[in-house]
């Protein structure tokens, strides 16, 4: 599958679409993200794309590497180490 661009011109519906590349679990993450942290939620997202986190990679760090706990997961995007990217690799 083509990764798709985030482009200016996106609504974050588009964002969040392109982000989950369908997998429902991945736009549940993306949704709550967006609910708790609102404007700084849209950065955190663009953050994911830009460490290569889209898809089901979204949701296996999420369920499994941080235990569906959002708070957790949030921070890991914020401060990625290198545990979380070697788990979804």
């Amino acid at each position: 599958m083509t990764k798709r661009i985030i482009d200016s011109e996106d609504s974050i519906e588009d964002v969040l679409e392109k982000m989950s590349n369908g997998n429902p679990g991945a736009l549940n993450v993306l949704n709550r993200i967006i609910d708790k942290k609102e404007e700084q939620g849209f950065k955190l997202i663009l953050k994911m794309d830009s460490l290569g986190l889209r898809g089901s990679s979204i949701w296996i760090c999420y369920k499994d590497y941080c235990k569906k706990d959002i708070d957790k997961f949030i921070s890991e995007i914020k401060s990625p180490d290198s545990g979380m990217m070697n788990f979804v690799e």
